[in-house]
């Protein structure tokens, strides 16, 4: 027969699962490289408003690259720490980071407890008369 053609039976499609939509979602974070941090190399924490100060040894820096939905990956170098469970995360990742606290400062801040000298005491670790612990 001439002009009739035979039309193919398809399945339907089934749906599409799709990753739940989040607004504001965390970018995915790959470390590409880490490279171990000197010795005397800290992070200082402080959990509460005028609460006791805390630092954490670094381990490394890493090479992060962070993946968003859209746009290109960006790459960035973090200060790693470790955490008491032994996983090792950027030190903003964990509540209250102050600041990194570089060999010649952490080094200050225990030969120094009060010289008198502005320069020494008067320094981001000192905090008046509140507690610096370290881990």
């Amino acid at each position: 027969m001439i002009g009739i053609e035979k039309k193919k039976r398809t399945k339907p499609k089934a749906p599409r699962a799709s990753a739940p939509k989040r607004r504001n979602a965390e970018p995915e974070r790959l470390i590409l490289q880490i490279i171990p941090a000197d010795p005397g190399w800290h992070a200082l924490y402080c959990e509460e408003d005028d609460g006791p100060m805390m630092t954490m040894p670094l381990v490394c820096f890493g090479l992060v690259e962070l993946r968003q939905r859209v746009g290109r990956p960006m790459r960035f170098v973090f200060p790693m720490v470790m955490h008491e469970n032994g996983a090792i995360d950027d030190v903003n990742r964990r509540d209250g980071f102050v600041e990194l606290i570089p060999p010649c400062m952490h080094d200050v801040e225990h030969s120094a407890d009060d010289t008198g000298d502005p320069a020494v005491d008067g320094n981001s670790l000192d905090e008046g008369n509140r507690e610096v612990r370290h881990a």
